[in-house]
Formats: C-alpha cells, sequence, structure tokens
C-alpha cells in the first residue's frame, strides 16, 4: 500500500471552520485514498473526508498540521491535497478573487475598474486617507513566509530589549500628522489606544476578526474598520491614497475620478441622514410598539464617556476599567482611578453607569501583573480570579 505524509501550516484567520472545511473535504472525497488530519498543537487525529471530524481537530490560525495519505492513489492524492492544503485552502477563506466585477459590489462600483482587495465586513461607515504601514509592516516586504519569520525575530528582539532594559524602552507608538488609513497586521487594544484619533480616519488588520477588542474600540470611536484584508499590504505600499468601506469590506487603492465622485455622494447620503437623526438623538430609546430599550455607550475612559453622552447615550453600559492599566509600568493609584470614575460618573448627570473592574490577559497584557501564559487563558486566571490574590496591587497600593 502506498504512504505519503506532509505538513502544513493553517494560514486560516479563522481557524478551520466548516466553509474551509467542506472544500477540503469535497477534494478529499475524489480520492480512494484513505487521508487523516492530525493537528499537531493537540494530537487529534481525523478523517480529512468529514467535515464534522475535521472541525473536532480545532484547528486554529497557525497551528501545524500533518496529513496522512494510504492507498492505492497515494501519490497522485498526495500531489492534489498537498497543493490545496498550501496554496489553495489560506484563499477559500478570504477574498472574492474578482473585486473589479463582482455581483456583491454596488451597480455604481461594479464596472469601475477598481484596484482593490476585500476583508471582513465590520461596520456601516467608509473612510478615507494617506495609506500608513505601522511599523510592524513598515520593512516587511518580502513574501508571506518571510514577513512571518521577520515578524518573529522582532518579537524575539522586543523580548530582549524588554528583558534587559525594563518596560517602556521598546517602540515608542507611530506619530500620523495628517489623516491616515493605518495597516497592521494586527493590533493590540493598547496599540490602537496610542495612536492619535485626531488622524486616524481608518485601520486596515491583515488578520483577527470583526469581534477583537480592537475592531469594537475602533467602532466606538467612529472608526472604520476592514479585517482579514490579507492583499492590503502589497496594495497600501504603492498607494498614494486609500478608500476602506468596512460595507463592504473594502480597500480601494488610488481611487478613480469616478470612484471619487461614488463616496463624495455617499458622503453626502450620510450627513443628510445625521442631520435628520440629531433632533431625536436624545429621545430615550424605544422599539416601533412602544418598549424601551436603553441605548448605552461602551467606553474606555473620559472622553469616550463624554463622546457617548453627546450623541444620546442614555447611559454607560461598559466602561472597560482594564484600559486604565495596560501601557504602564504600574496599576494607577487609588486617586487616580477614583478621579477617573468620578469624571465619567459626572458627565453621566444621573444616568446609569456600569464599570467593569480590571479584566486583562490574552489580547489585553499587563506586564507587572506576571501573570504568566495559559494553555486556555480566555477561562485561565483573569478578571475577578484576580482579586483574591492583592486586592491592594490593584489599586495602586505597595
Amino acid at each position: 500500500m502506498n504512504r505519503d505524509e506532509f505538513r502544513f501550516t493553517c494560514e486560516l484567520p479563522n481557524g478551520l471552520h466548516a466553509r474551509p472545511a467542506s472544500y477540503l473535504v469535497k477534494r478529499a472525497q475524489e480520492c480512494r485514498s484513505d487521508i487523516t488530519l492530525c493537528n499537531l498543537r493537540n494530537h487529534r487525529e481525523t478523517n480529512a473526508k468529514s467535515v464534522l471530524s475535521l472541525i473536532a481537530a480545532d484547528v486554529c490560525y497557525h497551528d501545524t498540521c500533518s496529513i496522512v495519505i494510504e492507498g492505492a492513489d497515494a501519490p497522485v492524492a498526495f500531489k492534489t491535497i498537498c497543493r490545496l492544503a498550501i496554496n489553495e485552502l489560506p484563499a477559500c477563506d478570504g477574498f472574492i478573487d474578482d473585486v473589479v466585477n463582482s455581483d456583491w459590489f454596488p451597480p455604481s462600483l461594479r464596472h469601475l475598474g477598481l484596484e482593490a482587495c476585500r476583508g471582513q465586513i465590520t461596520g456601516e461607515d467608509w473612510a478615507r486617507g494617506v495609506p500608513v504601514c505601522l511599523k510592524e509592516h513598515r520593512f516587511l516586504l518580502g513574501s508571506l513566509d518571510q514577513i512571518e519569520q521577520l515578524i518573529d525575530i522582532r518579537d524575539l528582539c522586543d523580548q530582549i530589549l524588554r528583558l534587559s532594559y525594563g518596560d517602556g524602552r521598546l517602540y515608542s507608538p507611530d506619530v500620523l500628522v495628517s489623516g491616515s488609513v493605518c495597516l497592521a497586521n494586527s493590533l493590540t487594544p493598547s496599540q490602537f489606544l496610542a495612536l492619535d484619533k485626531r488622524y486616524l480616519n481608518g485601520l486596515v488588520l491583515q488578520t483577527g476578526g470583526k469581534a477583537s477588542h480592537t475592531v469594537l474600540l475602533a467602532r466606538a470611536h467612529g472608526i472604520p474598520v476592514v479585517v482579514g484584508a490579507k492583499d492590503a499590504h502589497e496594495l497600501m505600499v504603492r498607494s498614494e491614497e486609500i478608500i476602506i468601506d468596512a460595507r463592504l469590506g473594502l480597500v480601494i487603492t488610488d481611487p478613480s475620478e469616478q470612484v471619487n465622485r461614488y463616496y463624495l455622494q455617499e458622503e453626502r447620503k450620510r450627513t443628510f441622514l445625521n442631520e435628520r437623526c440629531l433632533p431625536f438623538i436624545h429621545y430615550p430609546g424605544k422599539t416601533r410598539d412602544g418598549r424601551p430599550i436603553e441605548v448605552a455607550g461602551n467606553i474606555v475612559g473620559v472622553d469616550d464617556a463624554k463622546q457617548a453622552f453627546i450623541n444620546g447615550a442614555e447611559g454607560i453600559g461598559l466602561f472597560r476599567t482594564e484600559m486604565l492599566f495596560m501601557e504602564r509600568s504600574q496599576a494607577p493609584d487609588e486617586g487616580e482611578q477614583l478621579a477617573i470614575y468620578n469624571s465619567v460618573i459626572n458627565h453621566a448627570h444621573g444616568r446609569p453607569v456600569v464599570i467593569r473592574t480590571i479584566d486583562v490577559g490574552v489580547d489585553k497584557p499587563v506586564d507587572y501583573l506576571n501573570l504568566g501564559e495559559e494553555q486556555n487563558p480566555f477561562l485561565g486566571y483573569r478578571a475577578i480570579r484576580l482579586y483574591p490574590l492583592d486586592f491592594k496591587m490593584l489599586l495602586g497600593g505597595k
């Protein structure tokens, strides 16, 4: 019996879920040989001809997997499945190949000869600006494999700097000087908060999901985001102007006069709609049949609270206080925290404010807490489990 085996790294930002798994199963079922996939992270072996079996392997982004092919047509099946896993599978969950004439475009854009790439739809807004590649991408101009190696090397350098000189000696935040659309492979909430929102018109992330903390924070600041736009780097580094459309998950480079005319009209429509809604923003929220609905803000600080109440928020539904603890060498003391909380409550003028106590870990690192790494950090030692550790420390005490 013929037998072949190869390994590959999962490049799907959302892992091997139902859609790409179905694509793999369809091709595997065309082969007579038995095909087994093993996730080398958790050592789960699955039948590559079953969608449910593949999903159960829990293959996540950047997991290394092996595929074993056994049977009479193993040599032919090996070539087919190897090419699919390495070359075709990463693209089947990302972009529509022909973005120029795709049916999901509005008719006014469909035949304008756009140079564009597509990511995930995240909202109802759009923005234009000068393309800015944030520091993690600025010198990463090689192939995908080379980029990953360079990011790994940079991460190692960061660790060496942190161990040698302590926190606060790493790269300073990027400085934006004009209306910009910024590109990053990924961005933590603290990195996003460090950017100057006066000049941050839009954000393009090559990896991640639309429910990530960074995307939610950006939307709370009114900043359009496109995520999962894997081809954006190649387009943006050679462009002078970018338009991103969160409604279509679209990144357009160097827009033509016709494209600019389309978005100018979209801006007029948005302004008109905002003006129509303005008289009603401070009315209580309710459904058409009169059922009350509270419309509350999701904030990370005092400035967010001001903006929320200006735009008619009936309260603060979530104050993410963990952001106060990030990007610093020690926790804010009790006085500083009390001043911030009081300021938000004063702006609320009697409206409800829900303050969530510190919830850090995973994508919200706080180095001075020395939490360490965990197998499942989202359900691990974090949030309320920290409080018995040292509540005084969380209040900035010694």
